[in-house]
């Protein structure tokens, strides 16, 4: 009781802290925090809102890029969004056709901004994947493959690219093996490479 006494014989903010000190803390000399509401994040939702596609992919049938391409989109072609957030990198889409389609792949409606430049690195978004030939050619000799979703390396940034018979455009690598690549038909505004993730 004597040590009571003393303490509050102090001025007060010396008697709370020496309170604070010794553990004790008098109910009157620190006020009751107000109930803790849980901390809410404005969520916006963004299902359907517009998407253009950054460059030509597919939409896909289902959730996994094996399935079937429901419908092959062209750069700048429009999407709406089907849910708040992509899975495994793939987001859902209502229209022009319910299906999936890499977020990666796209941007908001009206951005006109190219796609990155400076990375060598492009990806397979051919569904049956691309052959590499030794010379921008169908003929030419086959000298590697590769898959799709698959990398690439290009020679340089921008691609180097020429156009071949039948009106075939086609893009150099470098890696997996050295050669050329089919880009699909040039005027047709589809393309079988995208930009990596």
């Amino acid at each position: 009781m004597l040590m009571k006494s003393v303490l509050w014989s102090r001025p007060v903010g010396l008697a709370v802290g020496c309170a604070i000190a010794a553990g004790m803390v008098p109910l009157t000399a620190v006020a009751a925090p107000d109930p803790v509401q849980p901390l809410q994040l404005a969520q916006t939702s963004i299902i359907g809102q517009c998407r253009a596609a950054r460059l030509s992919t597919p939409i896909f049938s289902q959730r996994d890029p094996r399935s079937p391409v429901a419908k092959l989109m062209l750069t700048n072609d429009k999407v709406t969004l089907s849910e708040n957030g992509a899975t495994d990198g793939l987001i859902g889409v209502s229209a022009p056709t319910p299906g999936f389609i890499y977020a990666v792949n796209l941007k908001m409606c009206g951005d006109t901004t190219p796609p990155p430049s400076g990375s060598l690195c492009r990806r397979v978004i051919q569904p049956e994947g691309l052959i590499i030939r030794a010379q921008p050619n169908p003929n030419s000799a086959q000298v590697g493959s590769v898959g799709y979703l698959q990398e690439v390396t290009l020679t340089q940034d921008p691609p180097k690219r020429q156009d071949g018979p039948g009106g075939r455009t086609w893009i150099e690598i470098a890696k997996p093996a050295a050669g050329w690549v089919s880009n699909g038909f040039a005027g047709s505004g589809a393309s079988n490479l995208g930009t990596c993730p």
